[in-house]
C-alpha cells in the first residue's frame, strides 16, 4: 500500500482552521534566503518561499502542541486524511466520505459528500463529474468541509 501525504493546500487550510496536533509530518515554508555554513547547495540551504516536507519534525523538535513557526519559517501539520477526518468529526461534527459510482465506465470512479452531524443536513453532495482516483474525491471533500469551517469562523468574527 502506497502512503500518501495530503498537498501543501490542505495543510496550509489545516493551520488556518485551527488544527494543532503534532503530526510527524510537516510542510515548512521558509520566508527569507538562509545559507547554511556559505554553502547555498548545501541541503539545509533554503531560498525564499521554498516550501519542503519534512517526515519526523515533531519526533525530533519534540513540540508537540507547540507551533514552531517563526519569522524565518511557518511550520504546517500534515496528518494523514484519517487523521483529518477524524478530527472534522470530533472537533467540528463534520463528515467527510467518498463512494464509488459505475455509471460512467467499468471501472469505479469516486463520488463525496460533506455532512453537518449536529442536524444531519448535507453540506455538499456531489452528483456530477466523479473523480478517477479516490483520494482526488477524499482531499476535495476535506478542502470543502476545511473551507465550510474557515466560513462559519469569518461569519462569526464580522457578527462580533
Amino acid at each position: 500500500m502506497k502512503k500518501r501525504k495530503i498537498t501543501f493546500e490542505i495543510a496550509k487550510l489545516l493551520k488556518d482552521v485551527g488544527y494543532q496536533n503534532g503530526s510527524h509530518n510537516v510542510f515548512i515554508e521558509y520566508h527569507k534566503k538562509f545559507v547554511y555554513d556559505g554553502d547555498p547547495e548545501h541541503h539545509e540551504s533554503t531560498k525564499k518561499g521554498e516550501v519542503q516536507f519534512d517526515s519526523d519534525f515533531y519526533t525530533v523538535n519534540n513540540y508537540k502542541d507547540y507551533d514552531m513557526s517563526n519569522k524565518f519559517s511557518t511550520v504546517y501539520e500534515s496528518p494523514t486524511h484519517g487523521e483529518i477526518c477524524d478530527w472534522l468529526i470530533e472537533k467540528h461534527s463534520i463528515f467527510c466520505n467518498v463512494w464509488p459510482t459505475y455509471q460512467y465506465e467499468n471501472k469505479p470512479m469516486w463520488l463525496y459528500f460533506i455532512q453537518d452531524l449536529t442536524d444531519g443536513h448535507n453540506i455538499y453532495s456531489q452528483s456530477g463529474n466523479p473523480f478517477s482516483e479516490r483520494y482526488s474525491a477524499l482531499e476535495t471533500s476535506i478542502i470543502e468541509g476545511l473551507k465550510t469551517i474557515k466560513n462559519k469562523k469569518n461569519e462569526k468574527t464580522k457578527r462580533t
